[in-house]
């Protein structure tokens, strides 16, 4: 019951937000359109060929090496201790550490844990990539210094990305120890889930009021970088679909960075995009079926 109400709030805050946004944008169409033009501001696309020859994110290699060196930890320890783990193993517990989940040990059981690792490995690895392959989004009345602070903030979050994949990596072998070990009892696992949430949620908004989207609040500049050119950026409105969706065919771009909120998004006019969006749907699903 208190689920199903959590749902219901959840499903009507996520209404009326969605409602809000979209009259909200509506009102900024109408009132762009009435901004009346002026002959001295000229539209600009800003590109820098060397951006990409800079270090803008944690190589991806580093999360893949340290991803698979405790997924290996986990599944060493799970089978070097096979024998001493019971033959029925707890595999869920409601939220007063009740157990009212069970399997047989088997192979297969023991290792849906260490798979649900290397998705989400592949997932983090993907979001890092996001932010290395994003388009860039230059300021053109500020270049220089809309480049350093878009460096900054792909930079910062993919050390974030880097710190989250461990936490989420050491998580999950904790929650197999757990399992197989029958170690809910001596250890307060609600602490740590609420520990876990928090650093995830103070990283976030710390990098979000530090940063903001693309680092446009990054201040951290040297004081001959300041420009002021009477330009604009080039408007993309009628590529942002309900203002939140991507959708441009004659950009070869697959990742971009959010127009609201932080991060990226992809160019849902490239088929690529598609692909990953599937991909990212059908391995959890084949992992439920594979090893439930």
């Amino acid at each position: 019951m208190e689920r199903c109400l959590f749902n219901a709030n959840m499903l009507i805050y996520f209404l009326i937000s969605g409602f809000l946004f979209l009259r909200i944008r509506g009102q900024i169409k109408e009132y762009k359109k009435r901004i009346p033009k002026t002959a001295e501001v000229e539209e600009e696309i800003v590109v820098d060929t060397t951006y990409r020859n800079q270090r803008l994110v944690i190589p991806g290699s580093v999360i893949l090496i340290t991803n698979l060196f405790l997924i290996i930890i986990t599944v060493g320890i799970t089978f070097a201790n096979f024998d001493k783990i019971p033959a029925i193993i707890t595999t869920h517990w409601t939220i007063g550490n009740v157990a009212d989940g069970f399997a047989e040990k088997s192979v297969k059981s023991l290792l849906a844990l260490p798979a649900l690792q290397v998705i989400l490995m592949l997932v983090m690895y993907l979001s890092n990539y996001s932010f290395q392959k994003a388009k860039q989004q230059i300021d053109a009345s500020k270049v220089s210094i809309s480049i350093n602070q878009n460096r900054a903030f792909r930079f910062a979050w993919s050390v974030y990305m880097l710190l989250v994949s461990i936490m989420i990596q050491c998580l999950i072998m904790l929650v197999q120890f757990i399992s197989i070990f029958d170690l809910m009892d001596t250890m307060n696992f609600q602490i740590i889930m609420i520990g876990f949430v928090g650093i995830l949620i103070g990283g976030s908004l710390f990098l979000t009021v530090k940063y903001g989207q693309g680092g446009e609040r990054y201040r951290k500049l040297e004081p001959s970088q300041s420009e002021n050119q009477v330009v604009s950026n080039y408007d993309d409105d009628s590529h942002w679909k309900l203002g939140i969706f991507y959708f441009n065919p004659n950009d070869s771009a697959i990742w971009v960075e959010k127009r609201f909120g932080i991060g990226t998004s992809m160019n849902f006019a490239r088929w690529q995009a598609w692909g990953m969006m599937v991909g990212v749907i059908v391995l959890p699903i084949a992992v439920i079926f594979l090893f439930s």
